[in-house]
């Protein structure tokens, strides 16, 4: 069982049950990044049938060499959070012998201005009207919603687990909340590793 960067006590329950409903033991590994080892930022193995590998996720070879001894006999790979998805996108080219997403899929799905356009393409009536902002446009972009009906939704492109989204009541608290959200955007950004 591989597991991303994070491990849940939900995980071990499951390998459990899995071990149980196959008839045979399961060993475990978690991969982890070496910068969100490093920065504490992710969650501790509490499962003994566990085992914490550390790797560098920017280069392919690192990645390629931690999970080498694991690669044939891998049942289960499992990225439990939004935060990890794009470390998962980059485990997928290294595995073969198991159903994985697409780097594609993870990508439509976390991202939600890709995942917005997926819908349009799709269905226009899927998703809500939106608008990109940039720290160039937004305080003269911002104008045009003085007269729309509130309240509005505000979010970081590509930041997960709802990081700096923001419900406006009102068109001030509009203008108030982006303005925060790009002060804090960088930092928050460098912290998450661009997620």
């Amino acid at each position: 069982v591989l597991l991303i960067n994070d491990f849940n006590p939900e995980f071990g329950v499951a390998t459990e049950k899995l071990e149980k409903y196959l008839g045979r033991k399961l060993t475990g590994v978690v991969l982890v990044d070496a910068d969100v080892r490093k920065n504490d930022l992710h969650k501790p193995i509490t499962d003994s049938r566990f085992e914490e590998i550390i790797c560098d996720f920017n280069d392919p070879q690192s990645i390629e060499n931690a999970l080498k001894p694991y690669k044939e006999n891998l049942l289960v790979v499992n990225s439990s959070s939004e935060k990890n998805q794009p470390f998962f996108q980059l485990v997928i080219p290294h595995i073969s012998n198991i159903y994985v997403p697409t780097v594609k899929s993870i990508e439509l799905s976390t991202h939600k201005d890709l995942m917005r356009d997926a819908f349009i393409k799709y269905n226009p009536t899927l998703s809500p009207k939106s608008t990109i902002l940039t720290r160039q446009n937004y305080k003269q972009e911002l104008i045009k919603f003085k007269n729309f009906d509130f309240p509005l939704i505000s979010k970081p492109t590509g930041l997960a687990a709802s990081i700096l989204v923001k419900k406006s009541n009102s068109f001030e608290e509009l203008v108030t909340n982006i303005t925060e959200s790009f002060e804090r955007i960088e930092t928050t950004y460098k912290r998450n590793r661009g997620r």
